[in-house]
């Protein structure tokens, strides 16, 4: 009887430490992108988001935008977009997005696509491929600042330099909804790396 009161003690203590770990997580992520880390790059990276019949959504609009407002200050020359194609899509989300930068007055040839991811680490996958293959080292990430901690590590885990330029697309409890999300990502991909 003793000893089960011991590993119930044991049990709750470190119930109670990885649930303290887990809410020091949700606040990192929270608060880190606040500080915007902005420097010459070899490529501004936007993460995608879902178009809408050939056409950004709010969300992904407002990466573009950034990432445009960064390409015309001379941050980077060129950019890389990731995001395939949705369930019953004809588009993909990097399709669009190039198109949308290009009437921005993005020249054709400095936005280089991936058009086969689904999912975050799938997009880094294809960034790094293509980075390998147009010697980009350094990259500017462009996303939803909740977005930023998860993919600056997937990033720096596939030997690209990672500065952060995030962007504020949700607010309040629905922002918190995406942390708590991202939060779970993040413990998925650093332990199963999925």
């Amino acid at each position: 009887m003793h000893f089960k009161k011991i590993l119930t003690k044991i049990a709750l203590a470190v119930s109670i430490i990885l649930m303290g770990m887990y809410a020091f997580l949700v606040f990192e992520i929270y608060s880190y992108p606040r500080i915007s880390k902005l420097q010459n790059v070899d490529a501004i990276l936007v993460l995608g988001a879902a178009q809408w019949n050939s056409k950004p959504s709010p969300v992904f609009a407002l990466r573009l935008t950034r990432a445009f407002e960064l390409y015309k200050k001379g941050y980077a020359a060129r950019m890389i977009i990731t995001g395939g194609k949705g369930k019953d899509e004809e588009i993909s989300e990097s399709s669009v997005g190039k198109a949308y930068l290009i009437k921005m007055g993005v020249l054709t040839q400095a936005i280089f696509i991936d058009e086969k991811s689904i999912a975050t680490l799938q997009g880094m996958r294809e960034v790094a491929s293509l980075a390998q293959l147009h010697n980009i080292h350094s990259v500017l990430l462009v996303s939803s600042d909740f977005h930023l901690f998860r993919t600056a590590k997937m990033a720096r885990d596939l030997g690209m330099q990672a500065f952060l330029s995030p962007v504020v697309t949700h607010k309040g409890a629905q922002k918190l909804k995406y942390v708590l999300r991202e939060s779970a990502g993040y413990v998925l991909y650093l332990f199963f790396k999925i």
